[in-house]
């Protein structure tokens, strides 16, 4: 799209704070990866702007601890962020969010974790469509995955299906986890602003 889409503004806020807010009360800890320190000043600025209407530190604005974390190998993509999440996480699985979905729904954060809950032998739990396509951005990973993240970087395979293909994934429909389907719906171009 050209510009940070976490910065983008949908309901007269920017989508990262949105997608932050959709959070509360189903996790304690957050981990925004970002690609340098100048988007970490960013996002911080932007964040206080937003929330500072009612407190003095936009981290007072939620109930989980939110941390910032530079990509450690830049330009990689998402892997290279969900590697170092999982390499800094306090529980054993991550939930892997796109700051571009601002419509994540409570009840789909609830039924993942439900889901995760029931088949806790698995390494990934993916939503998939119908048609076979998997929502990669919208899963939970077990930290044991960061190993097999790093080998893929040492053979270069940097893409998050091919990490998928590699680990106990388990599949669940994207339908079952939200029968709108509007949790997967996200920000690709300035004209999904106006819808």
């Amino acid at each position: 799209m050209g510009r940070d889409k976490g910065s983008m503004v949908l309901n007269d806020e920017p989508l990262i704070c949105t997608v932050l807010k959709n959070l509360e009360n189903h996790v304690d800890e957050v981990f925004l990866v970002l690609r340098d320190q100048n988007q970490v000043n960013n996002y911080k600025k932007l964040l206080n702007y937003y929330l500072s209407d009612d407190y003095s530190d936009f981290r007072l604005a939620f109930n989980f601890n939110l941390k910032f974390l530079i990509d450690e190998i830049m330009g990689q993509g998402p892997l290279a962020g969900i590697m170092i999440g999982l390499s800094v996480i306090r529980g054993e699985y991550a939930l892997v969010l796109p700051c571009d979905s601002p419509y994540v729904s409570s009840k789909f954060i609830d039924n993942m974790f439900n889901e995760m809950e029931a088949f806790s032998e698995c390494d990934a739990l993916i939503p998939q469509w119908e048609n076979g396509d998997l929502e990669p951005l919208h899963s939970i990973y077990h930290i044991n995955s960061r190993n097999i993240i790093n080998q893929m970087f040492l053979t270069k395979k940097r893409d998050v299906k091919s990490l998928i293909n590699k680990i106990n994934s388990r599949f669940i429909k994207v339908s079952k986890l939200d029968s709108s389907l509007k949790s997967y719906k996200n920000i690709n171009c300035p004209d999904d602003l106006l819808e």
